[in-house]
C-alpha cells in the first residue's frame, strides 16, 4: 500500500468511526434527551396546575382531593387498611381472570425506617400465564396503592396453571393507623 492509499484508508476509517459514533452513541442520547424533555414538560405542566389550584385558595381542596385519590384516612385502623387491600386484590383477580386462593393479612409494621406504616398481605393466586400477567398489570391501578415486595411462581407442567405467591404492601403515613390488626 503506498502513502496515498494509506491516507485514503485513514480518512475512510475516520469517517466510518464518526458515522458509527453518530448512529450508536449520539442518536440514542439525543432521542433519550428529547424523551426526558417531554417528560419534564409534562411534570412542569402538572406542577403549574397544582400551583394555580393553590393560588386560587384551593390548597385545602387540593389536599382533600389528593387524600381521596390515594384513599387516605388517618382514622382507619390497620385491619381496615388490609381488608380494603384484600377487596382490591380480589377485584383485580376478577378483572384478570386469576383465581384468588388465599389472602392473609400479616403483622403491621409501624417501625419502618421510611416513616410509614407497612400493611403487608400474603396472597396466593392461580391462573394461566396471561391471567397472572393481567393480574400484575391490574394491581398497578388499584386503590390503595400497593407494592409487590416478593413474588414466587410455580407451574404445573400438565395443566400449565401457575401458582403465584406474593407479598403485597400498602404504606400509610406513620400514626395514621390507630389500633391493632
Amino acid at each position: 500500500m503506498n502513502e496515498r492509499e494509506r491516507r485514503l484508508a485513514c480518512i475512510a476509517g475516520f469517517i466510518a468511526l464518526v458515522v458509527l459514533y453518530l448512529l450508536f452513541v449520539a442518536s440514542p442520547l439525543l432521542s433519550r434527551s428529547s424523551g426526558l424533555s417531554a417528560r419534564l414538560d409534562q411534570v412542569e405542566g402538572r406542577l403549574q396546575a397544582a400551583r394555580q389550584a393553590a393560588d386560587a385558595g384551593g390548597a385545602e381542596q387540593e389536599l382533600s382531593r389528593l387524600r381521596a385519590e390515594v384513599d387516605y384516612d388517618p382514622t382507619r385502623p390497620p385491619a381496615a387498611h388490609q381488608n380494603r387491600m384484600i377487596r382490591a386484590i380480589g377485584a383485580a383477580c376478577n378483572q384478570s381472570g386469576a383465581i384468588l386462593v388465599n389472602a392473609v393479612p400479616m403483622d403491621v409494621d409501624e417501625n419502618d425506617a421510611s416513616g410509614f406504616t407497612r400493611h403487608p398481605v400474603q396472597v396466593q393466586v392461580k391462573g394461566d400465564l396471561q391471567a397472572v400477567v393481567d393480574l400484575l398489570a391490574a394491581l398497578g391501578g388499584v386503590h390503595p396503592v400497593m407494592a409487590v415486595e416478593r413474588v414466587t411462581m410455580d407451574c404445573d407442567d400438565k395443566t400449565e396453571v401457575f401458582t403465584v405467591q406474593m407479598l403485597l404492601v400498602a404504606l400509610t403515613p406513620r400514626g395514621s393507623a390507630q389500633g391493632a390488626a
